[in-house]
């Protein structure tokens, strides 16, 4: 994200963080949150790069062009660390065979892609994180930088450590936690951050840079309407079976519940006997059926509307650690009473 778009679409944020900046009255922790679509990592990077960068604007935003905030960027700063689904410091540490596997691909470094589903924060990171932030600052500002990114997925253990750091923070070290579930972070780890709430990009904006992504209306337009962003975007289509999703709410819906329909989906697109039954593929499915659903001329408006008070129920369930069959099961019997 460029600082343009930061200060035209987070006002709010922008003001805080620009007042902070020049004045040199950063807070030790600030935890950005917000609902789906709120640019939380975008955010997050650029006022990481803000923190390091050696020619800041006017308004105490990184210039996003020196050498430390290309490193930032790139996740070379000697005073930055992150973690992440795509950060190397989510990784285990490297094993030999990592390294020389390293040298016969040419210098090409090829870690295993961190799912969602799998991503958490565990207590062994925030010790390696302790221990980088052991050492003096290698920049002449003195300033030191760390990144958590959906720290609600952090494990109790990791939350337990982090809760020390946070009470006894280096000094000049600037933690950015960033969580779109603000109600699953412990009451203490919030308490001892400054929280900075940011706002979703209109629908529109994030059709339109859905769409750089995909080249189709239709799904830039479901994926927008659920809030979800370019980024989001393309996590989806590396990780989850979008289109197929699509498919298989056409098919569903021309069956009419029927009990072929349910064999249909438990049997072809949602198995259970294989262990890796992707939740969020099933949560794409439910968008699918609810839109799809009010493009039939073939149903009637309360058949509509029962399908799709139907897709929310499930939807509002699948949130929690319901077993996934079970929910499956459940969205089965409920369609089948429908038609």
């Amino acid at each position: 994200m460029n600082k343009e778009e930061f200060r035209k679409n987070q006002p709010v944020a922008y003001r805080v963080l620009s007042h902070a900046l020049k004045s040199n009255s950063l807070s030790h922790a600030y935890l950005l949150s917000g609902a789906q679509g709120a640019p939380l990592s975008q955010c997050a990077l650029l006022l990481a790069q803000s923190v390091l960068c050696e020619n800041p604007d006017e308004d105490g935003l990184a210039c996003q062009k020196c050498t430390s905030c290309l490193q930032v960027e790139r996740q070379e700063h000697p005073d930055f660390f992150k973690i992440g689904r795509d950060s190397l410091m989510a990784q285990k540490p490297l094993r030999k065979k990592d390294i020389e596997a390293y040298w016969k691909n040419g210098g090409t470094l090829e870690l295993p892609e961190i799912k969602f589903e799998n991503y958490t924060i565990k207590k062994d990171q925030i010790a390696r994180l302790q221990d980088f932030f052991s050492k003096s600052s290698s920049s002449e500002k003195g300033r030191r930088v760390y990144i958590l990114e959906d720290y609600d997925r952090a494990t109790v253990q990791a939350s337990n450590s982090l809760l020390k750091f946070l009470e006894e923070p280096p000094e000049d070290v600037i933690g950015i936690l960033t969580s779109h579930h603000l109600s699953n972070i412990l009451d203490t780890i919030q308490s001892r951050t400054q929280i900075i709430s940011l706002r979703p990009a209109g629908i529109k904006i994030r059709q339109e840079q859905i769409l750089e992504l995909i080249d189709d209306e239709k799904a830039a337009a479901l994926l927008a309407d659920h809030g979800f962003d370019q980024q989001d975007t393309a996590r989806i289509l590396r990780e989850n079976r979008l289109f197929e999703m699509q498919e298989a709410a056409e098919k569903f819906l021309e069956m009419k519940g029927a009990h072929k329909a349910i064999y249909y989906l438990q049997h072809e697109i949602f198995p259970f006997k294989n262990k890796e039954f992707n939740r969020m593929d099933f949560q794409l499915f439910l968008y699918w059926i609810s839109f799809l659903s009010f493009e039939r001329k073939d149903l009637s408006l309360k058949k509509k509307l029962d399908t799709q008070t139907t897709c929310l129920k499930i939807l509002d369930q699948l949130k929690t650690p319901a077993d996934a069959a079970l929910l499956l099961d459940r969205f089965c019997f409920y369609m089948h009473e429908i038609f």
